[in-house]
């Protein structure tokens, strides 16, 4: 699973149907919660039995289009990187500001 998401082919991917909000995540290297504001949804359910929504389920439930979620994710992904430094400072790279 490292790996794969290590791959820029799967990083900030546009949403699709298939997806579900864990995989979101990972490829916008966001936490849960951050991912959960930007599509309006709760926690998941505690429940073993409920599957997982899908982001088909989600945009249906809500209305809306899988590209207005993406919209959503971007933004969202951007102020959350924006306000750590970028992706850079979570590595613990070179934080961009000369230090």
């Amino acid at each position: 699973q490292a790996i794969w998401m290590h791959d820029p082919a799967h990083r900030n991917q546009a949403l699709e149907g298939w997806m579900r909000p864990r995989y979101v995540a990972m490829s916008y290297r966001i936490p849960p919660e951050v991912l959960r504001d930007a599509l309006e949804i709760g926690p998941p359910p505690k429940r073993k039995e409920k599957e997982p929504l899908t982001m088909a389920d989600i945009a249906a439930a809500q209305g809306v289009s899988l590209d207005e979620l993406t919209t959503r994710v971007t933004i969202a992904a951007a102020e959350f990187h924006d306000s750590k430094g970028g992706y850079e400072n979570r590595s613990g790279g070179d934080r961009g500001d000369g230090q």
